[in-house]
């Protein structure tokens, strides 16, 4: 590597030679009250400061989940890495008590059907003539808090990724919320007795659906950054 010393060298043209007058043969000898020539060196460049890092103040996003209500915890990170680890880490429980291990999620935290029906006093039948539904929906999502200032690049990041829990959970709802309109179909108009079957299948193909939106999901890989890290 060439040393800091031999990159300030001044060029072989430069080099300095005796003044005019004086013969430059080999027999002649300098002045002794002549003061030596000394060489002048050009001045040490000025490093060039690395351009400042400009931060932008980080405002908690907020997003909102279709027909469901928005719970969010938070997370810290000035890497995609850390906020993504701060976010698996710190997700908390869903409402039942089951441990989570994504960024986010939604369920219903109010799921209750219940049968109508007449009963036939000739016979003592029984059968369903409607259902009615209560359905709430919780979305428990994260919100990026620290640090205070964030580069503007990471933070367009975080938005993308943002954009696509609002999509994905909101779909999650959409899909309970299909399987609840056509619950009355499989129920009017059979008998009482069945009700527990019918609510038993319904239920497991409601699960059935959510996972299969997610294996569809699994494909997704949270974008790539190209942005400076750090602040």
């Amino acid at each position: 590597m060439t040393s800091v010393a031999s990159e300030m060298a001044l060029p072989e043209h430069e080099v300095p030679v005796q003044r005019p007058g004086v013969a430059a043969t080999a027999s002649s000898k300098p002045d002794a009250t002549e003061a030596p020539a000394v060489a002048s060196t050009a001045p040490a460049a000025t490093p060039v400061p690395a351009p400042a890092v400009q931060l932008v103040a980080l405002a908690p996003l907020t997003i909102d989940i279709w027909n469901a209500q928005e719970r969010y915890f938070s997370v810290s990170g000035s890497t995609p890495d850390e906020i993504v680890a701060s976010a698996v880490a710190n997700v908390p429980n869903d409402p039942s008590g089951a441990a989570r291990s994504t960024m986010a999620y939604v369920g219903p935290i109010t799921w209750d059907h219940r049968p109508s029906y007449v009963q036939d006093p000739s016979n003592g039948s029984c059968t369903m003539t409607a259902v009615s539904s209560t359905a709430v929906y919780q979305a428990t999502l994260p919100r990026w808090t620290a640090p205070t200032n964030v580069q503007p690049e990471l933070l367009a990041w975080w938005r993308v990724v943002l954009a696509h829990i609002q999509k994905h959970e909101s779909e999650h709802v959409v899909i309970f919320e299909a399987y609840v309109r056509e619950l009355p179909g499989r129920v009017v108009g059979q008998p009482c007795s069945s009700w527990d079957a019918i609510i038993g299948q319904w239920s497991a193909e409601v699960v059935a659906a959510q996972a299969e939106f997610d294996a569809h999901e699994s494909h997704w890989a949270l974008p790539a950054y190209t942005g400076p890290l750090g602040g």
